[in-house]
């Protein structure tokens, strides 16, 4: 019997969140919902999600991600997934699609780290931290600037390569510029 298979929702209090983008079903396996990410994953996805989240939460579960069913996911929407782990840790999707592989790479490659280090925990925990500075300073960009997430991170490539130093170092620029100019 596979453990994340399916089972009956009778014995649950409430149904789970119905949308586009995240299946929601209880397992065999006692306390744990599998949360089957599906299609594109972006900054729409942090509202379902987070329903999804305080389901599990009131329900009393916790989340086993399927993600092969995603075709696209960038900085936000896994932004979004970690919104299923009220603890803060990290959730590593069981079965990541090429889209999910191709993010977690470019998590560990922003990190300056092989890609073989986001497959670790401490690898995909090292590029969570990176992406919330990325998605701090994109949001920040994108109103002080009004472009385009995607004009943002051209902007953070060509920046860092014209100043020969990383995107994360020109984040946390942006980052020290915006505070400095708040404070003062």
């Amino acid at each position: 019997m596979n453990p994340d298979a399916p089972a009956s929702t009778a014995s649950c209090s409430a149904p789970p969140p119905v949308h586009p983008v995240v299946l929601v079903e209880r397992t065999a396996r006692p306390c744990v919902a599998r949360v089957a990410l599906r299609g594109e994953i972006d900054l729409a996805a942090r509202w379902p999600l987070r329903e999804v989240r305080d389901w599990l939460v009131d329900q009393g579960l916790t989340a086993s991600v399927d993600a092969s069913g995603v075709t696209f996911m960038d900085a936000s929407g896994w932004s979004a997934v970690r919104q299923l782990t009220p603890d803060g840790s990290d959730p590593l999707p069981s079965s990541p699609s090429p889209a999910t592989r191709h993010l977690l790479a470019l998590l560990a490659e922003v990190a300056e780290a092989p890609s073989a280090f986001a497959r670790s925990v401490g690898g995909v925990r090292t590029g969570v931290r990176t992406l919330e500075l990325l998605d701090r300073a994109e949001g920040l960009l994108v109103a002080e600037q009004g472009w385009t997430p995607d004009q943002v991170q051209q902007h953070l490539r060509a920046t860092a390569e014209e100043d020969g130093s990383t995107v994360v170092d020109v984040v946390r620029e942006v980052l020290e510029r915006t505070r400095r100019l708040a404070s003062g």
